[in-house]
């Protein structure tokens, strides 16, 4: 059971599945028996059978936060959380500066709520197009989230790191609006998500994340 957490781009704004389509489509193909949990069931997909997620449109860290015990109340316990969030924090100016610290502590309200899960948290870096919004999350907070899952890893908490810059998010794989996917986006993030879920299922070691390289911001 998979657990897909987040804003808009988990809920997969204006692709019908998001990622989860392509997800689920690779999971299956390489022989995973995969299901979504989630409150929310809203845009589905032909073939894909379990629409089901916690993504909102609009939602920050905090939101998510205080929401997990009473979400994680209402489904399956889920063997993997995917956990992609903090974009709406930078979009709204809302106290970046402690946007990692709140990371952290949802990291850790998932791990005590979902013992049993491994957490995957999204190594994001995608937003060249969004300005002073992409340039204030590549200063206080995408080279940081690395740093995040590795002190809570060490401390025991089962969180893992999914590095959504390999293969690289660009531009062109977001939308009109600069904000969310496009098709190509989701499957390359859906791609992302898949390379982690297997190696843990199978007990391969997880590669190492790639030096991190900081984009150029540039105007909408």
């Amino acid at each position: 059971y998979l657990w897909p957490l987040g804003d808009s781009n988990t809920q997969g704004h204006d692709v019908p599945g998001g990622y989860r389509l392509p997800l689920y489509q690779l999971l299956t193909n390489a022989g995973v028996n995969a299901a979504f949990v989630g409150n929310a069931n809203d845009n589905p997909a032909t073939g894909l059978p379990y629409p089901n997620h916690d993504g909102y449109g609009g939602y920050e860290i905090g939101d998510i936060a205080s929401s997990v015990p009473t979400w994680l109340s209402g489904i399956h316990a889920p063997d993997y959380v995917l956990l992609m969030i903090g974009l709406n924090d930078f979009r709204h100016n809302n106290d970046i500066l402690n946007a990692t610290n709140r990371l952290e502590s949802l990291i850790v309200t998932i791990a005590n709520t979902a013992p049993s899960a491994k957490i995957i948290v999204a190594d994001m870096n995608p937003w060249t197009n969004l300005g002073a919004t992409n340039a204030a999350m590549d200063l206080y907070y995408n080279p940081y989230i690395p740093g995040v899952v590795a002190r809570q890893a060490a401390l025991g908490c089962k969180v893992y790191l999914a590095d959504m810059r390999s293969p690289t998010l660009t531009a062109s794989d977001l939308g009109a609006d600069n904000t969310h996917f496009n098709q190509t986006g989701y499957n390359k993030i859906g791609t992302n998500w898949s390379g982690i879920v297997s190696s843990l299922i199978q007990g391969r070691p997880l590669p190492p994340p790639k030096p991190r390289v900081v984009a150029v911001a540039v105007a909408p």
